[in-house]
């Protein structure tokens, strides 16, 4: 399994003990994370604006097309309040992915999430469900905005 993106210099790899939090060991079997990065943090609220990349296998059985638009679904269900702006075609890289924009309060800290999901297929014909996930406050968002949607199309997975 390998991860790569490209990024700013003021973004840095996400270190691995913050994975554990992201996806704990009682998550769903054949999810993992790839990897993430985190970004400049917003002083007001001290959170840092990061771009995590997850991996989930999808049974056989499953369309592409359904797993996408769970996807979706899950957001709206396992958010609390969150609010989803816009779920559509992403027309650029990565190729085939869906791009869902939406806002939601964590405490008192309003957050702005992105997620681009898109169906990967490894060597030996197996799929999974990847999302690469950006999550900023919506204050600090229209200063970090350009460098996520710069680093998505980098990243890179081989499953």
């Amino acid at each position: 399994m390998t991860f790569s993106y490209q990024a700013p210099d003021r973004w840095s790899p996400l270190p691995e003990e913050a994975f554990a939090a992201i996806a704990p060991t009682d998550s769903q079997e054949g999810t993992r994370v790839l990897g993430g990065v985190a970004g400049p943090v917003d002083a007001t609220h001290s959170f840092a604006a990061t771009i995590v990349a997850i991996a989930s296998s999808i049974p056989d059985d499953q369309d592409d097309a359904v797993v996408l638009a769970d996807s979706a679904r899950l957001i709206r269900d396992t958010i609390g309040g969150f609010i989803m702006l816009e779920d559509m075609a992403w027309p650029a890289t990565p190729s085939g992915a869906y791009l869902r924009t939406g806002i939601y309060i964590e405490g008192t800290v309003p957050i702005t999430m992105c997620q681009w999901a898109w169906v990967h297929r490894a060597q030996g014909g197996q799929r999974f469900l990847v999302t690469a996930t950006a999550t900023s406050t919506t204050d600090q968002f229209p200063f970090v905005a350009d460098d996520i949607v710069t680093i998505v199309p980098t990243i890179e997975v081989a499953l």
